[in-house]
C-alpha cells in the first residue's frame, strides 16, 4: 500500500479522460507522520487475505441463464462470482449479475458489450460487510461528509462503462447533491467520477456509472477535508 503524500496533489487529468484525480491530503490538524501511520496500517488491514471463488460461469452455462425480453443475460449469487475469459464471448447483447444477500439484491452489475471484455473478471459486489465498511470509517475519518461505499471485487478498469443499481441506505443524505468517486485502495487514490448519470428508483436502489472497480464512494458533496 502507498502512505500519503506530505501535501495534496490534484494533477490535471489527461485529454478526453473523464475524471480527475486526488491523493490523501495529510494536513488539517494533528500531526501529519501520525496521520500518515494511521491511514497505512488500516489499509494494510483492508488487504484481502481470501482468494476463494464461490462460483465460476462457465460457457457451457450461460444457455441456462435467464434471459429478459430484450436478450440481457442475468445471474445471481450469494458470494464471490468470476465469468472466465472464455464465456464473455457466448453472451448476446448484455449481461446482467445480482449479488445478492438474503434481503434480495446488494448490487446489480450491468455490462452492456460483454464481448468486448477479456480474462476472468468478477462481477460481485457488496453495499454491507468488513471492507465496505473500512473504506466508509477511512474515508470518514479524514473528510467531514457522510459517505456510502459501493465495492466490486473486481479492482482494475471494466474496458468499457458499466451500469450499476445499489442497495444503499442514503438516509440523511442530500440526495440531489451526490457526488461520486472512484477509490483504488492498492494505490491509495480517489477519483471523482465526473458523469456518474445517477438516479434512485421507486424501490430505493442508487442507480449510476463507472468504469471502473475497486470502491466507489458517494459523498453528500464535495469531499471536504476535516
Amino acid at each position: 500500500m502507498v502512505s500519503p503524500p506530505t501535501s495534496p496533489q490534484q494533477p490535471q487529468p489527461p485529454p478526453q479522460q473523464w475524471w480527475s484525480q486526488q491523493t490523501w491530503p495529510t494536513g488539517g490538524g494533528g500531526n501529519d507522520n501520525d496521520r500518515s501511520s494511521n491511514i497505512s496500517q488500516i489499509l494494510s488491514a483492508f488487504t484481502p487475505t481470501s482468494t476463494i471463488i464461490e462460483h465460476r460461469l462457465a460457457a457451457t452455462e450461460v444457455a441456462t441463464l435467464p434471459r429478459a425480453a430484450d436478450g440481457t443475460v442475468r445471474s445471481r449469487h450469494g458470494g464471490q462470482f468470476v465469468v472466465l475469459a472464455a464465456t464473455w464471448a457466448q453472451f448476446g447483447f448484455a449481461y446482467t449479475h445480482d449479488t445478492t444477500d438474503r434481503d434480495g439484491v446488494q448490487v446489480r452489475v450491468s455490462i452492456n458489450d460483454p464481448r468486448a471484455m477479456t480474462g476472468d473478471v468478477l462481477v460481485s459486489a457488496w453495499v454491507t460487510g468488513t471492507d465496505v465498511n473500512r473504506v466508509r470509517n477511512l474515508f470518514e475519518r479524514f473528510f467531514s461528509n457522510d459517505v456510502r461505499v459501493v465495492r466490486f471485487d473486481h479492482t482494475a478498469e471494466w474496458g468499457q462503462t458499466v451500469r450499476v443499481a445499489a442497495r444503499v441506505d442514503l438516509t440523511g443524505m442530500d440526495v440531489e447533491g451526490l457526488y461520486f468517486y472512484s477509490y483504488d485502495s492498492a494505490a491509495n487514490t480517489f477519483r471523482l467520477i465526473v458523469e456518474p448519470n445517477y438516479r434512485i428508483d421507486a424501490n430505493g436502489f442508487l442507480w449510476f456509472n463507472t468504469d471502473r472497480g475497486g470502491s466507489v464512494i458517494v459523498s453528500d458533496g464535495t469531499l471536504a477535508q476535516r
